[in-house]
């Protein structure tokens, strides 16, 4: 069974010194933007590992296979599009001081 998700991308490094208060928070909006992607990226990977899994594969069945699918509609889809966009914000994170624009 293949899985979508990617190791989380590193933060971009510390402030540099010679920015200014505007490029600081700038900074802090984005590290807090990868954080909350990738905190998102974890529980849609533990809904994935430790509830949809273990319910197709309990015997006998907890749930129908109708109901399971239904309650984790897409969830595979999910985590590939946040995984593609995280892979994406990491990229303009690491250039934040160079862009410093998202888009």
């Amino acid at each position: 069974s293949s899985h979508y998700y990617v190791s989380p991308p590193s933060l971009p490094t510390a402030v540099p010194l010679l920015i200014s208060p505007e490029q600081a928070k700038r900074r802090l909006i984005i590290n807090s933007l990868i954080q909350s992607e990738n905190n998102y990226l974890d529980s849609l990977e533990r809904l994935l590992k430790e509830y949809k899994k273990p319910l197709e594969e309990s015997n006998p069945p907890i749930l129908a296979e109708n109901k399971v699918s239904m309650i984790f509609y897409k969830l595979k889809e999910i985590l590939h599009c946040h995984a593609m966009f995280r892979i994406e914000l990491a990229d303009v994170g690491s250039k934040w001081e160079q862009d410093e624009r998202i888009g």
